[in-house]
């Protein structure tokens, strides 16, 4: 093809027809850079598929994780539901005997720790580093998705703090007791029991611990409910673009 158009231009300047040549020429500059935009255009349309694909990848990505912390979350709220918040309601709402303490161990659930719970991120973290990420904030489903992820990440590591906080400054009251050692290791509750009763302040850091817990478990219960309806968002989306 370049020897072609070399050839025309050759004959062109052999006959002496100087005005068309330079016609010539120009089309042809104009060719050139009419190819060398839609070979731009090409490109740049491959790299935006290419993001495209990737970022439906990671909204996979973040379905997996959203479905790993639904399954976490609802087990922590069951085993909360089923034994702590019983409880706490029986310890701070009755008056519980020596004998009711003894006879139920459960009630006990108010001075175990709490399991450790986390939010997955790998599609989150994914989806910020993708180009252009800042640039998809103001709508659509990545939109969606960083609202999400904000609030509830800034819900849970307040609530998380905060737990801890408390079950920190409660062991070190506790620690105080001659009793602790033994109902720690051994579980002996007579000493927890003399206590409960003679000290005020015992119950009242119960009532608190119960009332950090009531709002921890909201957040979680917002968080699963939610990142069920975004599910919904990112299945619908995957199906349109088939």
């Amino acid at each position: 093809m370049i020897k072609f158009f070399r050839k025309i231009r050759q004959n062109l300047l052999m006959e002496n027809k100087t005005g068309k040549y330079f016609k010539y020429a120009i089309g042809e500059i104009v060719l050139v850079v009419i190819g060398i935009l839609i070979a731009l255009q090409i490109n740049n349309w491959n790299e935006t598929r290419k993001q495209i694909n990737t970022q439906n990848a990671i909204y996979l990505i973040v379905k997996e994780d959203l479905e790993t912390d639904i399954s976490g979350f609802e087990s922590f709220i069951y085993e909360y539901n089923k034994s702590k918040k019983p409880a706490f309601e029986a310890v701070l709402n009755k008056e519980l005997t020596r004998e009711d303490w003894e006879n139920n161990p459960s009630y006990l659930e108010v001075m175990k720790g709490y399991e450790d719970l986390a939010i997955s991120k790998r599609g989150i973290d994914q989806l910020k580093k993708l180009s252009g990420f800042s640039n998809n904030l103001e709508e659509g489903l990545t939109s969606d998705i960083n609202k999400f992820y904000t609030k509830h990440i800034l819900e849970f590591n307040t609530g998380t703090d905060e737990l801890g906080e408390q079950f920190t400054r409660n062991y070190i009251y506790f620690q105080n007791f001659d009793w602790y050692a033994s109902f720690l290791m051994q579980h002996k509750t007579d000493g927890f029991i003399d206590s409960f009763y003679n000290e005020p302040t015992i119950k009242s850091r119960i009532a608190t611990l119960y009332f950090i817990y009531r709002i921890y478990i909201t957040d979680l219960e917002n968080y699963v409910t939610n990142a069920k309806t975004l599910i919904v968002n990112i299945d619908n989306h995957l199906k349109e673009i088939k």
